[in-house]
C-alpha cells in the first residue's frame, strides 16, 4: 500500500507539472525517471528526464536518453540518441539545444533526412528561416552510402530561396572526387541544376562531337538572379561563356566565344532581354531591351540555334521610358542587327507623349504626341518630326457609348538636302455597346461590339517615301471598321476571350488585314488558343497559328495548324509522357506540307536511376542533326513534388 500510495503522488505532481509548463511553454513530456530544479529564488528552473525520454512540441517529437527542459529559459536541451520526427523530416544527433521562443537550434554530430536534402554535418543550426550546415555534406539521394555528395565546410539554406555552400568537392561514389568548387548556389526559385555536364553531337557546326559543362550560381540572395559559367569543349574547338538569367527581373543574357584551331580570329556572339523599373519607380520609369550581336549568321545559326528560329529577322530594339509630369517621354533605337532583308535603321530617336487630359469640367479630352526620329535606309539618313493632336469625347447614349475625335498632324522630313512636309487630319467616331447574359451553369459571357468611322485627309500632296513605320502608311479616304470582343467567365473564373479587327476602305472598296484571335479554357486541363489574318480583297488567308493543348495525369501534348502564304503549311505537335516511375518521353514534329517534308522533329527521354536522370534528346532540321546526353539531379525533374515539400520547411 505504501508503494502505491508514493507512486501516485509522483504521477500526480509529475501531471501537475505538465499543466504548469503548458501554461508558459505548450511542452509534454514522459520519461522513466524524472526530477525537479528549482533556481536560488526558489522558482521552479525546469525539469530534468533520463531514460526512454519523449518530449512532444507543435509538430515535433524528440526523443533520447537525456533531457531538460528549461522552464524559465524556454529551451530543450538532449543528448544521447537522439532523434526529432517532424513534417521537416528526420533528424539525429548526439546533443541539441532548442530554444522554443525562437525556434532556433543546435544539433551536434547530426544526420539529416529533409525530402528532398539528406546530409551530415558536425553542426547543424537554424537561426530564424536560415538553417546552417558546418563540416558536412548534402545530397539528394537518400542512401546511406549517397550516390553523389557535395562536400562542404558550411552550407546556408533558405528554403523557398537558396541553398549556398563554401568550397565544395563533387564526390560521387565514395571517393571519387570529379569537381572542386569554391562555392556553388543552388537556386530554389530558378530550378536550376547546379552543375550540368552535357555531351553531344551535332553536324552543322562540323564540330561533331562535343561537351557542355555550366556551373550555376545565385548572385543575390532572396532573388532568382542566376550567372552560369560555361565551358565548351568540341574536336576542332573551344569555347567559354557567361549567361546571366531572371525571371523576376525579366531579365536573359548570353555570351559565347569560341576559338578554332586552324583560324586565327574567335568567333562570338551574344543575345539580351531585359524589362525594368528601378524600386519605388514603378509605372514611372522603364528600360527595355531586345538586342543581339553576332560576328555572322553561320555563328548565330550554330551556337544559338533555339534564338535564331525565334529572332532571325527582327530589329534590334533600345528603349528608355520616363513619367514626366502629365506626360511620357520615350527614348529608342532599332537596329537592323546585320540582317539583310532589314532595311530601315531608326538611331537614337525621342518622343513626347502627353495622355488624354480632360478640358475643365466637360467631357472632352485632349492629348498630344511629338516623336523625332532618326533613320538611315541605305546609307541615307533622314529626320522625321511627328505632332499629332488628338481632341475626343465619351458620352453614353443609352445603351451606347458614344466616342468622337478630331486629330492634326504635322509631320516633316528632312535630309539629303531637302524638306518634305504631310499634314493628315483625321475626324472619326466610335460607338460600342456591352451585351451580357447568364448561362446555364454558372456562365457568363460578355459581348462588345464595336462600330468605327474614320475620314482621313491630307492638307499637302501625298510624296513618295520610304516605309519607316505605320505613319508612312497612312492614306486618305473613308474607312469602316468593325471590332468585336467577346469574354467568357463562370463565377469569377475567366475562361476565354475571342476577338476580331477589320477595317474596310470604303473608297478603295478593298480591306485592310482582318485579324482573329482566341483563347479558351473549357477545362483546367484544355486549352484552345490561335491568331488568323485574312485579306478579303484578295480572297487570301494570310498568317495562322492554331493550337490545342491538353496535360492530364502523367501526359501533356499539344496539336496546331502553322501557315504563312507563300512559304510554309505546316502540322506542329509534340508530346509527353511519363511511364511509370522512372521513364519519361517526349516527341515532337513539324511538317511541312507544301514541301512534303519535315522541317524539324525532336525525341527526348528522360530515365529515373535512383537519385540521378539521365535526358538524351535527338534533333533533326533541314540543316543538321544533333544529340546530347545530360546529367542531373533527378530531383530537378520533380519540381512540384519538391516545392511541396520544401513548404513544409517554412
Amino acid at each position: 500500500m505504501a508503494i502505491t500510495f508514493k507512486v501516485l503522488i509522483a504521477t500526480v505532481f509529475f501531471w501537475s507539472l505538465i499543466a504548469l509548463a503548458a501554461e508558459e511553454v505548450p511542452v509534454e513530456y514522459t520519461g522513466d525517471n524524472f526530477s525537479v530544479r528549482f533556481n536560488e529564488a526558489g522558482e521552479l528552473q525546469g525539469v530534468s528526464l533520463e531514460g526512454h525520454v519523449k518530449i512532444i512540441y507543435q509538430n515535433m517529437v524528440i526523443t533520447c536518453d537525456k533531457a531538460f527542459l528549461d522552464r524559465l529559459g524556454g529551451t530543450i536541451q538532449a543528448e544521447g540518441n537522439i532523434v526529432i520526427e517532424s513534417e521537416r523530416g528526420k533528424f539525429e544527433a548526439d546533443s541539441l539545444v532548442y530554444d522554443l521562443s525562437s525556434s532556433s537550434g543546435v544539433l551536434k554530430a547530426a544526420r539529416f533526412a529533409a525530402d528532398p536534402f539528406y546530409g551530415q554535418a558536425e553542426k547543424l543550426s537554424r537561426d530564424k528561416d536560415i538553417f546552417l550546415l558546418e563540416n558536412g555534406y548534402i545530397t539528394t539521394c537518400n542512401l546511406a552510402r549517397p550516390h553523389y555528395r557535395f562536400a562542404c565546410q558550411r552550407v546556408e539554406f533558405k528554403p523557398g530561396s537558396y541553398l549556398k555552400t563554401g568550397p565544395a568537392r563533387l564526390i560521387l561514389g565514395e571517393k571519387l572526387t570529379v569537381f572542386y568548387l569554391p562555392g556553388w548556389t543552388y537556386n530554389l526559385k530558378t530550378e536550376k541544376s547546379p552543375v550540368s555536364i552535357i555531351p553531344g553531337y551535332r553536324t552543322s557546326t562540323g564540330a561533331g562531337w562535343f561537351l557542355t559543362i555550366a556551373f550555376n550560381q545565385t548572385l543575390v540572395k532572396d532573388s532568382d538572379l542566376t550567372l552560369s559559367e560555361n565551358l565548351h569543349l568540341q574536336r576542332k574547338a573551344a569555347g567559354a561563356g557567361l549567361n546571366l538569367e531572371s525571371r523576376e527581373r525579366h531579365l536573359k543574357s548570353e555570351t559565347l566565344i569560341v576559338k578554332k584551331w586552324r583560324e586565327s580570329e574567335p568567333d562570338y556572339g551574344g543575345i539580351a532581354e531585359f524589362q525594368f523599373s528601378p524600386p519605388g519607380k514603378e509605372e514611372k520609369l522603364y528600360f527595355l531591351a531586345d538586342w543581339r550581336w553576332m560576328k555572322n549568321n553561320n555563328f548565330f545559326y550554330d551556337y544559338f540555334h533555339e534564338t535564331f528560329l525565334e529572332k532571325s529577322r527582327r530589329y534590334n530594339y533600345l528603349s528608355f521610358t520616363e513619367a514626366l509630369g502629365s506626360g511620357w517621354m520615350n527614348l529608342q533605337i532599332r537596329e537592323r542587327a546585320r540582317e539583310s532583308i532589314l532595311t530601315v535603321e531608326q538611331l537614337p530617336g525621342f518622343r513626347f507623349f502627353l495622355p488624354l487630359l480632360p478640358v475643365g469640367e466637360s467631357p472632352v479630352y485632349l492629348s498630344n504626341d511629338l516623336e523625332v526620329g532618326h533613320f538611315e535606309v541605305d546609307g541615307k539618313e533622314s529626320v522625321r518630326v511627328v505632332n499629332s493632336t488628338t481632341v475626343e469625347a465619351g458620352e453614353n447614349i443609352g445603351v451606347f457609348k458614344v466616342k468622337p475625335w478630331m486629330s492634326f498632324s504635322a509631320l516633316e522630313y528632312t535630309g539629303s538636302g531637302s524638306e518634305i512636309f504631310r499634314h493628315p487630319v483625321e475626324l472619326g467616331l466610335k460607338i460600342s455597346t456591352l451585351l451580357a447574359r447568364d448561362l446555364k451553369h454558372r456562365y457568363q459571357e460578355q459581348l462588345i461590339p464595336s462600330l468605327v468611322l474614320i475620314n482621313r485627309s491630307f492638307l499637302s500632296p501625298e510624296p513618295d517615301l520610304p516605309v519607316y513605320d505605320n505613319y508612312e502608311l497612312l492614306t486618305s479616304g473613308r474607312f469602316a471598321g468593325f471590332d468585336l470582343d467577346w469574354n467568357l467567365w463562370r463565377q469569377d473564373t475567366w475562361m476565354g476571350h475571342a476577338s476580331v479587327r477589320s477595317l474596310y476602305d470604303l473608297g478603295r472598296q478593298k480591306f485592310a488585314d482582318t485579324v482573329f484571335n482566341y483563347e479558351l479554357h473549357p477545362t483546367g486541363r484544355v486549352a484552345f488558343t490561335g491568331t488568323n489574318i485574312w485579306d478579303f480583297s484578295e480572297g487570301s488567308y494570310r498568317f495562322g497559328v492554331n493550337d490545342v493543348s491538353v496535360e492530364g495525369k502523367g501526359y501533356r501534348c499539344s496539336v496546331g495548324v502553322r501557315y504563312q502564304e507563300k512559304e510554309v503549311t505546316g502540322l506542329e505537335s509534340w508530346l509527353e509522357q511519363d511511364v511509370g516511375r522512372f521513364w519519361r518521353y517526349r516527341v515532337g514534329l513539324f511538317y511541312d506540307f507544301r514541301e512534303g517534308e519535315s522541317v524539324s522533329q525532336h525525341y527526348q527521354f528522360w530515365r529515373k536511376l535512383h537519385c540521378w536522370t539521365v535526358n538524351f534528346r535527338v534533333g533533326v532540321d533541314r540543316r543538321e542533326t544533333s544529340f546530347f546526353v545530360m546529367f542531373y539531379p533527378s530531383v530537378i525533374t520533380q519540381p512540384e513534388t519538391w516545392k511541396e515539400r520544401l513548404a513544409k520547411w517554412r
